[in-house]
């Protein structure tokens, strides 16, 4: 008599988890180590977990190429694993451990690599043989941050219940100005309940939600660079009413000038892929620089980086705080 087995669910021997959102990448690899575990009947003594903000590279290659003593498969899962953004903390022994461990895995092992962060260095030589396990890596973090938006979209409808209405471009509009934040997004979806409007809208989004630290960010340097002061006070205005960190907005602001800096030094030099790589950034955010800065002089970004530097400088050594950098920065 014939017996008929359902065939074992193939698993992939490295698996590469991305989200920016720890609430999120915990619930993908929790479902995938549960899907694995039920598969292969394995108990949690063949989890085993690495940090590498604590240890070591060579301590995890070491476990990785270590064989199960019975055969079993072992569950390896790596929390940020920095080597995927940068080599600069690796020997060159560890760096052809990588590569040589991404092309050829062991077979007993499920390698989990948890970013938290979508800026992968594609370019890293051992990097490269990842791609055979999980495809392109720019085509896969590009689908990674688009799915991320998903998964936050219905995060947002899944806060209401079913007597609001909540437009797609209401959403669109919360993730422009407050950005992708699931601990922030909880006190924002509270102020739009006790707002007590049921059919959720572009324009009560903008009264209701406060702006993210970088879009205000960005918001005041164009300001300023523009010389648009009373636009630049509402904004400073709107900093203090909504109780936000004004030094964590100080040093978000520092990042907005930098980045200005290089977009005006390079905007005519290279092309819009290239520029992209190298101030890091999507083709979205580029066309917001392009349309507010492409006839700003490099001059006048210049003097801004040297004046908010100085700035830095007082605030960091206790000659001014907070307070007194921004009104320092208002007057500029």
């Amino acid at each position: 008599m014939l017996k008929y087995y359902m065939p074992i669910k193939e698993f992939k021997k490295i698996h590469l988890s991305i989200n920016k959102e720890a609430l999120f990448i915990d619930k993908e690899v929790n479902e995938l180590v549960s899907s694995i575990r039920n598969t292969f009947k394995l108990d949690v003594n063949c989890i085993y977990n690495y940090d590498l903000s604590i240890d070591s590279v060579e301590s995890l290659l070491t476990q990785l190429n270590t064989l199960s003593l019975f055969g079993e498969k072992k569950i390896i899962i790596v929390n940020n694993p920095t080597f995927l953004e940068t080599d600069k903390s690796l020997s060159e022994e560890e760096k052809k451990g990588l590569y040589e461990y991404f092309m050829n895995p062991v077979d007993d092992n499920i390698l989990i690599l948890k970013a938290k962060t979508n800026k992968l260095d594609i370019n890293l030589e051992y990097l490269a043989p990842l791609s055979k396990h999980i495809g392109d890596l720019e085509e896969y973090c590009i689908e990674k941050a688009s799915y991320q938006v998903e998964q936050f979209k219905g995060f947002f409808r899944r806060s209401f219940d079913s007597s609001y209405i909540i437009d797609d471009d209401a959403i669109d509009e919360y993730v422009n100005i407050a950005r992708i934040d699931l601990y922030n997004a909880e006190n924002e979806i509270t102020k739009l309940k006790l707002y007590g409007e049921k059919h959720i809208t572009v324009d009560v989004i903008r009264n209701v939600v406060s702006k993210s630290a970088d879009v205000v960010s960005f918001e005041l340097v164009k300001c300023i660079v523009k010389n648009e002061k009373r636009k630049a006070l509402i904004e400073y205005k709107n900093i203090n009413h909504n109780k936000l960190n004004l030094t964590d907005i100080f040093f978000s602001i520092i990042g907005s000038v930098k980045l200005t800096y290089l977009y005006v030094s390079f905007k005519n030099s290279v092309s819009e892929e290239d520029l992209c790589k190298l101030l890091e950034i999507k083709k979205g955010r580029l066309h917001f620089l392009k349309k507010d800065y492409s006839s700003v002089k490099l001059k006048a970004i210049e003097d801004l980086l040297l004046k908010v530097s100085l700035l830095d400088y007082k605030l960091k050594s206790g000659i001014l705080d907070a307070n007194g950098v921004f009104d320092s920065l208002m007057y500029l």
